[in-house]
């Protein structure tokens, strides 16, 4: 069984310049997969992980927690994928067949047996075949590939109302806090930018699922404005956010 503990990352230094969704040069938008069918372990989630984005959770299944233990000895990538059933409790649950590859980048093993761990996207997928045999789903895979917007009016527009109301988005998660924000460094590459928006959103898993198997980068965006507005006008910021920032002004009070 896997539980969501947070959904969002946002990282900050010590002078107030936070820089959301950035990571570091291993977690650039790469190619992890070749075009050819790729053999992947499977982590069926009841939430969606982007590109870029960490998710921490928490593991009890035995086989799953034995297959994050290994993937962190080992550096190996496992397949993050969204349950179909939210209620599903099966060994091998139906999943969505587009997922995104992960990183364990972090894995603290409990008392009880089970893992606390946070996973990093990478690369997404499709799964083309499954095979059950195995403690864990194991998927044939081939990597899904984005559409790079054309230069034009529209996807220019696009972009920008997108990444205004983000940074608005995030500035609204330190309102009624102590502390002030004086810079926000967003992801100039547009594909980076518009997962670490879809990370961002308080939203349905499904619909988390349908902006992960959007190829094209602009309709990933202008899908997000209508979603990003909402939030807005929905008032403070919830508490998944706040949570993240608290543990933020933790981080730099300590370094």
């Amino acid at each position: 069984m896997v539980k969501n503990a947070e959904a969002i990352w946002l990282s900050a230094s010590r002078k107030n310049t936070f820089s959301v969704g950035q990571g570091s040069g291993n977690c650039s938008y790469n190619k992890l997969m070749s075009d050819s069918l790729t053999e992947m372990p499977l982590l069926p989630m009841d939430t969606v992980l982007f590109p870029h984005s960490k998710l921490m959770l928490h593991i009890t299944d035995s086989a799953l927690v034995e297959l994050i233990l290994e993937c962190r000895a080992d550096e190996k990538m496992l397949g993050a994928v969204l349950k179909k059933s939210e209620e599903s409790e099966e060994r091998h649950p139906e999943t969505h067949l587009v997922g995104t590859a992960a990183r364990v980048v972090a894995a603290q093993e409990l008392a009880n047996g089970q893992v606390s761990v946070t996973i990093q996207g990478a690369d997404r997928f499709r799964i083309r075949r499954f095979d059950e045999s195995h403690p864990v789903l194991i998927g044939q895979v081939e990597p899904v590939h984005e559409i790079h917007p054309a230069r034009s009016a529209r996807a220019t527009a696009i972009a920008a109302k997108a990444r205004q109301f983000a940074e608005s988005y995030i500035q609204s998660c330190f309102s009624g806090l102590d502390v002030k924000v004086s810079k926000i460094e967003l992801p100039n590459e547009l594909p980076a930018l518009s997962f670490l928006i879809a990370g961002l959103l308080q939203t349905s898993a499904r619909r988390k699922q349908h902006l992960l198997e959007t190829t094209e980068t602009t309709e990933r965006l202008a899908a997000m404005i209508p979603l990003l507005e909402e939030q807005m006008h929905d008032g403070p910021a919830p508490a998944v956010a706040r949570a993240n920032v608290a543990e933020l002004l933790q981080d730099i009070s300590t370094n």
